[in-house]
Formats: structure tokens, sequence, C-alpha cells
């Protein structure tokens, strides 16, 4: 995950609860496009992280 220069980002637990704190300053749409990008995937995290395991794959006889 690339975090652009002045921008910081803190995920927070407790109780249960899940925090995410932003603080950016961003001159550029480079730097917020990969702003942007780092959130998505920090929200991708925790979306898979609360479905639970994967399950495995099995194999079908044709």
């Amino acid at each position: 995950m690339k975090i652009p220069k002045g921008a910081d980002i803190q995920l927070k637990t407790e109780g249960g609860q899940i925090e995410l704190h932003i603080n950016a300053a961003l001159t550029t749409r480079t730097a917020a496009a990969e702003l942007i990008a780092a959130i998505r995937q920090i929200a991708g995290a925790l979306e898979s992280e609360k479905r639970g395991p994967r399950k495995p794959k099995t194999a079908e006889a044709a």
C-alpha cells in the first residue's frame, strides 16, 4: 500500500469498533488517487475480515 507524502492513516480498534483516522494535505491529483487506493485497500481488508476465512475450493470431477 502506498500512502502519499503528507498523509497520515491510523486504524484503531477498541471494543469491537474500528476507527479509521485520516489526516492529509494533498496538492496533486496523483497523491489524491494514491490516498483513495489506500482507503479502498483498507476497506477491502476489513470487509474480508468481517466475512471470515475463505472456504477451500474443491475440484469437481468432470
